[in-house]
């Protein structure tokens, strides 16, 4: 079962968040990094959502097995018309490359593959990456 909460800073794994920025880099996520993510940029990135969370940002987490495998910011609107909405900022899941961890533990918890596709991406040379 997921399980859906709030990371506030007495709660902020950044070791687990980084884990998770990597795998979604790595697999290729248009979330402004090219792979691989180098460790002090994807340091530099969850220190900056750390920091916006006592600007209002919510951060919220989902859980497996109390295992971190995605993320979403929220930041509220602060128009007097958008009081009750949020724009979404970084939505990261765990990736699920066939045969890697992510695929298991999709497969323990009864999820069925529906399809896949390929894709491709760009990494730090500039070179596209064919899975």
């Amino acid at each position: 079962m997921v399980a859906i909460r709030e990371i506030g800073p007495s709660t902020f794994d950044e070791a687990a968040l980084l884990e998770l920025l990597r795998d979604a880099v790595d697999a290729g996520a248009s979330v402004g990094y090219l792979a691989p993510l180098p460790e002090e940029d994807g340091r530099a990135f969850w220190r900056a959502v750390r920091a916006a969370l006592g600007d209002g940002r919510v951060l919220l987490g989902a859980y497996v097995e109390d295992r971190l495998v995605g993320s979403v910011q929220l930041d509220p609107l602060a128009k007097p018309n958008g009081r009750h909405r949020a724009e979404v900022q970084k939505l990261l899941v765990l990736g699920t490359v066939p045969g890697q961890p992510a695929e298991k533990l999709y497969e323990r918890l009864g999820y069925r593959r529906a399809g896949s596709f390929r894709t491709m991406r760009r990494n730090r040379a500039a070179d596209l990456n064919r899975p």
